[in-house]
C-alpha cells in the first residue's frame, strides 16, 4: 500500500489567477493530488487573511460560476490528478445543492472535505454520489479510530500530522 501528499490551495489566495498558475505549478513539479477550497462567506476556521480574501473574491467575482468554471477546467487539463474539494455549507447553499452535486459529479473530483458536522448534509452529499473526505489525526485517538471504521465505503481518511 502506498500513500501520496495531498497538497493544499486556498483557491483565491491571494488571488483566484495566483491560485490558478500555483495549481499548474504544483502538477507540473510532479504534484498528483490537490485540495482546493472555494471560498466561503462564512469560513469560521480560516485566518482573518483567508477570510478576507474570500469575501473580496466573492465580491468580484459576484457568486460561484468562475470558480466552477476555472475547476472544471482544471479537471479536464488534468484528468489523471485527484482534486479533493473544500467547502462550507454556505458554498453548497449558495450554488444550490442540485447543481454543486451535478457540477461536482460532471467535474469527476476525487472527494469533498465538508467543513461542517452537519449529519443531514453529510448523508445528503453521499446519497448523490459524493464521496466525503474525513481528516483524522495521524495519532487517532480511539475516538477517530471508531469514527474511522464507521466511514462509508466510497470515502476517504486524510492523515494529518500535527507536532506538538
Amino acid at each position: 500500500m502506498g500513500f501520496h501528499p495531498i497538497y493544499y490551495i486556498t483557491l483565491v489566495c491571494p488571488s483566484l489567477e495566483a491560485s490558478l498558475t500555483k495549481i499548474r505549478e504544483y502538477i507540473a513539479n510532479g504534484a498528483s493530488a490537490l485540495q482546493i477550497d472555494m471560498p466561503s462567506r462564512d469560513p469560521i476556521y480560516e485566518t482573518p487573511f483567508v477570510a478576507e480574501m474570500m469575501a473580496k473574491a466573492l465580491r468580484d467575482y459576484d457568486g460561484y460560476d468562475k470558480f466552477m468554471e476555472e475547476l472544471t477546467a482544471v479537471r479536464k487539463e488534468f484528468p489523471e490528478v485527484e482534486l479533493h474539494l473544500v467547502v462550507y455549507p454556505d458554498v453548497i447553499e449558495g450554488i444550490g445543492f442540485a447543481r454543486f452535486t451535478e457540477f461536482f459529479l460532471d467535474g469527476g473530483f476525487s472527494s469533498l472535505m465538508l467543513v461542517s458536522r452537519d449529519e443531514d448534509l453529510r448523508s445528503a452529499l453521499r446519497n448523490a454520489g459524493i464521496p466525503l473526505l474525513n481528516s483524522m489525526s495521524r495519532d487517532m485517538t480511539d475516538e477517530e479510530l471508531a469514527k474511522a471504521v464507521e466511514i462509508p465505503e466510497g470515502d476517504v481518511i486524510a492523515l494529518n500530522y500535527k507536532q506538538h
